[in-house]
């Protein structure tokens, strides 16, 4: 492989030239040969190592010579000629082979790079990328995020007394101490400007190491270090780390979260949380205090469906940003084809007595939906409440896709209705009786099932049931007292009441009963609503 004189200089150093002519720096090396009186001194590619007393009688384009004798002035003011001249007394032997060494680790490096490449374009997934790399250099090598979370390790070491090296193997990610350590010793604006590899020993690291950052387009989004544990590092370790960098690039480009961050570190951590990759509390009370979020005791997840939304109105981004400013004090983030924000509040039901409201006004105009969880007090319960909010949308959009803000509390019942039907037929589970009441409403034109789901839904007050379906109160009391005498048993049945107010759910979620609640507002469409339990 070519190497340029700039680079031969740079390995000469050691010997301490007494001359190194001002040309020739950018000429290519192809090959080195020992220095005689009879060089073809028209070799362009050709490097000559000896002795000053060997120049022929016309100067080789390029040469580094020891100075056992003078060196002709002519010689030194040639101009495309690269000329360098090493203290009598150096060992041209050793200059040789300290510079055919040299050229023969390019060579090695390019072909360990040209197997890594045809490694790497096989490889499926970052921890695959990230395993092969490390087969290459020998070395263990650790990727992460900006915000110094591990996203891959790749590393036969269990245990290390490497500060920084064992955090990352222990909990994932650097300690708060550490991280303000790097950012004092400039470690992280040094990673975020170089374009290239580097070598770096800070006071936290027992072993060198080598990093590079990750760039989709020009803004970085992870670092890769490779930790000098197992051999010393050469050369080509910064091609192949280069090339690595590169390789991780491409596959982070395939997540869509990263065409629609803004780059906060807030962002990457909420999806480590729903992603389930940040897990010790620990780690993620630290993240919380360097982050400054400013979370209130109850926590709510919204997830905005925003699939079916008209970009002719504005960008999504822009959308985000309007709703986290909406949303008392959220944290907004596009993740798989939603719009996830995290809000939190002092009360339980506090979300539903002004944000949810807002939040159904805007969505209505633009016909869109979304999923709002239980209150939960602890972020490492996260995942499950992000879950949550989407099986609100989900089965929110299946029953009543007229609304469009979903509590999760309010659809735990048909939660359960879809477990049960990806096992079995719903219609196992409902009470006969119902099923022969609405058979009876059918047949007689009737409509005492209404009545009956009525008299549940408002918690068996007679005289709301009766203002909800615009009936006289002493109607009321006969519909009830003929559902009695049709099923042939008693209202005051706690037992079969619940068995029967569960079938109706079932029923609903399966699309075999529809619903007439009237004049009984959907939660969220009034200030009282909200689910009424406490925390998740």
């Amino acid at each position: 492989m070519p190497v340029t004189v700039k680079a031969i200089r740079e390995q000469v150093g050691a010997f301490r030239p007494d001359y190194i002519s001002p040309g020739g720096a950018d000429n290519q090396i192809e090959k080195i040969l020992p220095l005689r009186p009879d060089a073809d001194t028209g070799a362009a590619g050709t490097l000559y190592v000896g002795l000053a007393s060997q120049l022929p009688a016309q100067c080789p384009q390029n040469v580094v010579c020891v100075g056992d004798a003078p060196v002709p002035e002519a010689f030194k003011k040639l101009q495309f000629v690269s000329l360098t001249v090493l203290p009598a007394g150096t060992d041209p032997d050793d200059v040789y082979a300290c510079l055919c060494n040299f050229m023969l680790e390019g060579d090695r490096a390019l072909s360990a790079a040209a197997n890594l490449l045809s490694s790497l374009a096989k490889a499926r997934g970052l921890e695959s990328i990230v395993a092969i790399a490390y087969k290459a250099l020998g070395n263990p090598i650790i990727v992460s995020d900006k915000s110094w979370k591990a996203l891959a390790i790749a590393s036969d070491v269990k245990e290390t007394d490497d500060v920084a090296w064992n955090e990352f193997m222990t909990t994932g990610a650097l300690s708060l101490e550490v991280v303000s350590m790097n950012i004092k010793e400039k470690l992280t604006d040094r990673i975020e400007q170089s374009e290239t590899p580097f070598w770096c020993k800070e006071a936290n690291m027992k072993y060198p190491r080598l990093f590079c950052r990750v760039a989709v387009g020009s803004r970085p989004v992870a670092t890769v270090a490779v930790i000098e544990y197992y051999r010393p590092f050469v050369e080509r370790d910064y091609l192949m780390l280069s090339m690595l960098a590169s390789a991780i690039s491409a596959e982070m480009q395939k997540n869509k979260f990263l065409h629609y961050t803004r780059g906060l570190l807030y962002e990457e951590f909420i999806v480590d949380l729903i992603e389930g990759r940040v897990k010790n509390q620990t780690v993620i009370e630290e993240k919380i205090k360097s982050l400054n979020l400013g979370l209130k005791r109850f926590i709510h997840v919204v997830t905005i469906d925003i699939r079916a939304f008209d970009v002719t109105y504005f960008s999504i981004p822009y959308m985000r940003d309007y709703l986290e400013k909406m949303i008392t004090g959220s944290k907004a983030l596009i993740y798989n084809d939603n719009i996830t924000m995290v809000s939190s509040y002092n009360g339980e039901r506090e979300i539903f007595e002004s944000d949810a409201l807002k939040l159904r006004d805007f969505l209505k105009d633009y016909k869109l939906h979304a999923g709002v969880s239980r209150p939960f007090t602890k972020l490492d319960a996260l995942k499950e409440h992000y879950c949550q909010s989407l099986e609100a949308l989900d089965l929110g959009t299946h029953i009543d896709s007229e609304i469009t803000v979903y509590a999760y509390d309010d659809y735990a019942i048909y939660h359960i209705a879809k477990a049960c039907a990806d096992v079995s037929d719903l219609k196992k589970f409902c009470h006969p009786k119902l099923e022969y009441l609405m058979e009876y409403d059918t047949e007689h034109k009737t409509s005492f099932t209404d009545s009956l789901y009525t008299y549940l839904k408002h918690s068996r007050n007679i005289t709301n049931t009766a203002k909800a379906l615009h009936l006289h109160r002493n109607s009321m009391i006969y519909h009830l007292k003929r559902i009695e005498e049709i099923l042939n048993f008693s209202l005051s049945d706690n037992e079969m009441l619940l068995h029967i107010e569960l079938s109706f759910r079932l029923m609903e979620y399966d699309k075999k009963f529809n619903r007439k609640i009237i004049n009984s507002p959907h939660p969220l469409d009034s200030p009282r609503g909200g689910p009424r339990g406490g925390p998740g």
